[in-house]
């Protein structure tokens, strides 16, 4: 899987359209926490709201996108937002459209139109980030051997900050790598380290990309 973009954390923007306050809500979404919850959050950060609206897209742990109207005329609201959200190129995101009814009805193209514009209000302002597929390692070694792995490491473009040292009787580093970078690493440990450096590969996980060249603004 490729390098993706997604919200570092949650952002609200909010657009007013014939007196009705649309608050599009950005938030990060893995599934380890389900749709519904931080719909709930949603909702008891703005309470007694006339609508809830609301879609998401991720890759992982699964390929997935959903929508709901919340109460709208169907197909006004929850696709609007996941449009927006395929528009942005993000995923490993939901977005939530609160709306406050302004005593004026909008019809069928205006709800449309106004689920876009605040789902791509939020989208456009948040700050995103880069995930990967990433595999930690924990690697364990001789003094002798250090200077190998940080050159290896740097080679390889990975940031400094990926990887934590611990001087002990032996060296121990925790870091984490692109699973892309597997076939290398494993190539470095036969024919570099001649078996003085052991690790250990845990399960493969969507990370922040430890690759230099991804670091965060």
């Amino acid at each position: 899987m490729e390098a993706i973009e997604s919200p570092l954390e949650r952002h609200v923007e909010e657009v007013v359209i014939k007196r009705s306050r649309f608050i599009g809500v950005v938030l990060p979404f893995d599934h380890s926490a389900p749709m519904k919850e931080l719909l709930r959050e949603v909702q008891e950060d703005y309470p007694r709201a006339t609508h809830y609206c609301w879609a998401y897209k991720t890759h992982f742990p699964r390929r997935d996108e959903g929508c709901s109207d919340g109460g709208e005329p169907s197909g006004t609201a929850g696709r609007p937002i996941l449009n927006a959200i395929l528009s942005s190129r993000m995923s490993q995101v939901a977005v939530v459209v609160v709306r406050y009814y302004g005593g004026i009805k909008l019809g069928v193209r205006g709800l449309i139109d106004a689920y876009n514009l605040a789902a791509k209000a939020a989208l456009n302002g948040c700050k995103r980030t880069v995930l990967e597929r990433c595999i930690p390692v924990t690697f364990n070694l001789d003094y002798s051997k250090e200077d190998q792995l940080r050159h290896w490491w740097g080679r390889m473009g990975l940031r400094a900050d990926a990887i934590r040292w611990d001087y002990r009787e032996r060296l121990e580093a925790q870091g984490i790598i692109p699973e892309e970078l597997k076939g290398a690493l494993e190539e470095f440990l036969d024919h570099v380290s001649h078996g003085d450096i052991i690790c250990r590969m845990g399960e493969v996980q969507l990370s922040l990309s430890p690759l230099e060249k991804n670091r965060p603004a």
